[in-house]
C-alpha cells in the first residue's frame, strides 16, 4: 500500500460539510448500498484495495460554496469519509494511514498538494485495532456578526477523513436465498422469499446457529442475536431507481401475514434463533426482487441473500 494510493481517494474539495457519524447496529461505512439510517441517507460504494476493500461513504446534506464571490448553498450527495476494511496490521508497516501497523501508531505528514495530516491508532478515539487520519483543509464555516447575522468565511481546520480496521479479512459474498453461509461464530440462513398477495410487503424465514463461542459473549456463555445487523434492499421502478436502497430491517413495519417473527434473544453455544424477517412497506410499485443483507457492526463481514427478480 502507498500513501498516494490511499489519499489520492479521500476526495476533499474545496468546501466540505461536517462529518457525520451514523451511530446504528448496520456499518454503513463498510457496505455498499443506499441507507436510511438515523434520519439520514447515506450512500456507500466500495472497492478492491490491496488484499481488503475500500469503502467510501457519501451523506445526502447541504453544503455551502463560493460562487463569482457570493456564498450559496446546495443540496445533494457529499463526501463523509473512506473507510478501509479489517486487515492484518502487517499490510500497513508502509503507510501511515495505518501509523506503520504499529500498536498505538501514531504519524504526521505533508502531501503533494500541502497539506497536514494525522494518524492516531489504538485510542479511545479510534478504539482498539483501528486508526483514524485527519488532513487539514480549507473549508466555509458560519459566524455570527457582531449585528447578530449569520455570515460565512473561509477557515483552514483539520477534518476527520479515513478509518483503517485491523483484523482478520472479513468475508464478502453475494448469494441466492435457500443457501447457509458459515461465519467465524454462526450459521446463517435465508429461505425463499414470500410476498404480500397484493405486493405489499415481503419477507423470508432466517435462521442463525451460534456455532463457535464469541468473545462478547456473557458469563453464562450466550450471546446476543437481533434484527440489528439486518437491512432490506429494494429497488423503486417507478421512481426510476437504478440501484438498490437499504433500510434497517429493524426500522420498517413488519407484515402479519408470517409467524413467528425473528425476535432478539441470547442463544447458547449449539442453538439456533428462527424466524421470518418481513417488510409491509405499502407499496405495490418496489421491485418484486429484494435483498437481506446481513452485515453485524462488531466486523465488516458482509452477506446479501438475492431473491429471484
Amino acid at each position: 500500500m502507498t500513501v498516494a494510493a490511499a489519499t489520492a481517494a479521500l476526495g476533499l474539495t474545496a468546501a466540505v460539510v461536517t462529518v457525520s457519524p451514523a451511530r446504528a447496529e448496520i456499518d454503513v461505512y463498510s457496505a455498499p448500498g443506499q441507507y436510511f439510517v438515523n434520519g439520514r441517507d447515506w450512500r456507500t460504494t466500495c472497492e478492491p484495495y490491496s488484499q481488503t476493500q475500500r469503502c467510501r461513504t457519501e451523506i445526502w446534506a447541504t453544503q455551502v460554496t463560493q460562487v463569482k464571490g457570493k456564498f450559496v448553498s446546495k443540496t445533494g450527495w457529499y463526501f463523509n469519509n473512506l473507510s478501509y476494511l479489517p486487515s492484518p496490521r502487517s499490510l500497513w508497516k508502509n503507510n501511515p494511514l495505518g501509523a506503520y501497523g504499529k500498536v498505538n501508531g501514531t504519524a504526521k505528514w505533508k502531501s503533494t498538494d500541502g497539506r497536514q495530516w494525522r494518524t492516531v491508532c489504538d485510542t479511545a478515539a479510534t478504539g482498539r485495532n483501528g486508526c483514524r487520519s485527519y488532513a487539514s483543509a480549507r473549508v466555509i464555516e458560519t459566524y455570527t456578526t457582531s449585528g447578530g447575522a449569520t455570515a460565512y468565511r473561509w477557515v483552514t481546520k483539520e477534518l476527520f477523513n479515513n478509518i483503517v480496521r485491523f483484523g482478520a479479512l472479513p468475508v464478502f459474498k453475494n448469494v441466492n436465498m435457500n443457501t447457509t453461509v458459515s461465519l467465524k461464530y454462526f450459521d446463517v440462513t435465508v429461505s425463499s422469499p414470500v410476498y404480500e398477495p397484493d405486493g405489499t410487503g415481503f419477507g423470508a424465514m432466517v435462521k442463525v446457529c451460534y456455532t463457535h463461542a464469541h468473545p462478547d459473549a456473557g458469563s453464562d456463555g450466550k450471546v446476543r442475536v437481533s434484527l440489528d445487523p439486518w437491512s432490506f434492499g429494494v429497488l423503486d421502478l417507478e421512481a426510476g431507481a437504478t440501484d438498490l436502497a437499504y433500510f434497517e430491517a429493524s426500522a420498517v413495519p413488519s407484515s402479519t401475514l408470517w409467524t413467528p417473527l425473528y425476535k432478539e434473544t441470547r442463544l447458547a453455544l449449539g442453538t439456533c434463533n428462527t424466524g421470518y424477517i418481513s417488510a409491509h412497506h405499502g407499496n405495490p410499485d418496489l421491485s418484486t426482487g429484494f435483498t437481506l443483507r446481513y452485515a453485524p457492526s462488531g466486523s465488516a463481514d458482509r452477506i446479501t441473500w438475492y431473491a429471484p427478480s
